[in-house]
Parts: C-alpha cells; sequence; structure tokens
C-alpha cells in the first residue's frame, strides 16, 4: 500500500524524464549485490524503483530478484533491465525519496492452506490496485504492522471472508502465528516499580525522633 500518493507521483515523473536516459544504457551495473537501490525494468516495459534481494541465480540465468520498492512486488529481471540509482548525479533525487510501498498484514483474515496462493491474490489486486483505501493500524508486532483496510467504507476483510477467499481470525491468534514465523520475542515484562510513599489505604509509617524536647516554646505557636 502507498502512504503518500503526493510522493509516489513525485517518483513517476522522475523516471519518467530518465526514461530516454535509460534506454540509451546509463546506469547498467558492473557489478551488484544484495541491497541495491535501482530502477528495473518491469514486464510492461517501465523502469520501477526496485530493491536488489537476491543475486544467486546471476551466473546460470542473467537475473537477479528485486522488490519494486513503490509498489511492494517482486520479481525476477535481467541484469541489462537494471539501473543504478547511485554514482550519477542525474539520479541522484530518485535515492533521496522515501520508499512509497509499506509492507502489512491485513488483520482478521488467514488463508485456508496456510499460504495465499495465486488465485486468491489475483481477487486481491482486483479490488484494491490504483484504488484510495483507508488505514487504521489495528496492531504491531515489532516493525509488522496489522491493518484494518477500507475500501469504499467497506472493511476490505470481510470482504474477502464473504467472497471465500479467506478465513476469519482473531487479531490474537493472527499476532500468535506471526511472532512463531518471525521469530518475534514476546515484549519484555516492565520492571516492577518501587515507591517511597505507603500504599493505598494504609497509615504512614510512625518515625522515632531522638533529641526532640518534649514541649516546645510559645513563640513556636501560631
Amino acid at each position: 500500500v502507498q502512504i503518500d500518493r503526493t510522493q509516489a507521483t513525485f517518483v513517476e515523473r522522475l523516471i519518467l524524464q530518465l526514461a530516454e536516459t535509460f534506454e540509451r544504457g546509463l546506469g547498467i551495473p558492473n557489478r551488484i549485490h544484495v541491497g541495491t537501490l535501482c530502477c528495473a525494468r518491469y514486464n510492461d516495459g517501465v523502469y520501477y524503483r526496485a530493491r536488489v534481494t537476491d543475486v544467486s541465480e546471476v551466473a546460470m540465468e542473467e537475473k537477479i530478484s528485486v522488490q519494486f520498492i513503490d509498489y511492494g512486488n517482486s520479481e525476477k529481471v535481467r541484469v541489462r533491465d537494471i539501473r543504478l540509482l547511485d554514482g550519477e548525479g542525474i539520479t541522484n533525487p530518485l535515492a533521496t525519496v522515501p520508499e512509497q510501498a509499506t509492507d502489512f498484514f491485513l488483520v482478521g483474515v488467514f488463508p485456508f492452506d496456510g499460504a495465499w496462493n495465486e488465485s486468491s491474490l489475483s481477487i486481491v489486486r482486483q479490488l484494491i490496485y490504483y484504488e484510495e483505501v483507508k488505514c487504521v493500524l489495528a496492531g504491531q508486532l515489532s516493525d509488522k504492522k496489522l491493518l484494518r483496510v477500507f475500501l469504499n467504507n467497506e472493511d476490505l476483510s470481510a470482504i474477502l471472508i464473504a467472497r471465500q477467499v479467506c478465513a476469519s481470525v482473531t487479531i490474537s491468534k493472527q499476532q500468535n502465528v506471526i511472532e512463531n514465523y518471525f521469530k518475534l520475542a514476546p515484549p519484555p515484562t516492565p520492571p516492577p516499580i518501587y515507591f517511597n510513599v505507603p500504599p493505598p489505604g494504609h497509615p504512614p509509617p510512625q518515625r522515632l525522633l531522638m533529641n526532640v524536647p518534649q514541649t516546645l516554646p510559645l513563640s513556636s505557636i501560631s
């Protein structure tokens, strides 16, 4: 999901301005590694910002795996369809704009077979691609966000469940699955807090005063 449509449009315009330059071969990498920020040509022939996630198949297939950081999907692309974003002043603005896609878990749903198949994902894409949706944070575990998504004021989770795309699940069970899958440690138990005051409903302890005269001069009494 994209949080800031204005920034996303700005990125698209920058890439459009560089399309001709990319076609001339500017930024083709001599070497590449996991984590490299680049522009990659998608199967529609257009370049989009991406981050390299796997280079293990470069020698065999001359392809690398990337995640398109402004849309969230991952693909394998040819090395010759990669354009680096560092080392060339003209492309630097693209490297400074934050990633526009935000990963999240759709709250309250779980795939029937334990994994989302292509048929289910296709239905989700048809519903939300290029649509403006309202997202409400329903929970968070470490950096994993659980969002409730509203499409035209309808709960997307409820829509998918009604269409039997997925099963309903409680938030607590969904959080347990995420914790186990990502091996997330449960939040630490806060240490006890000690106060130097008596608890409510208990009288303060009596203090024993030493070397205090038993009577006070009248001048001290106001």
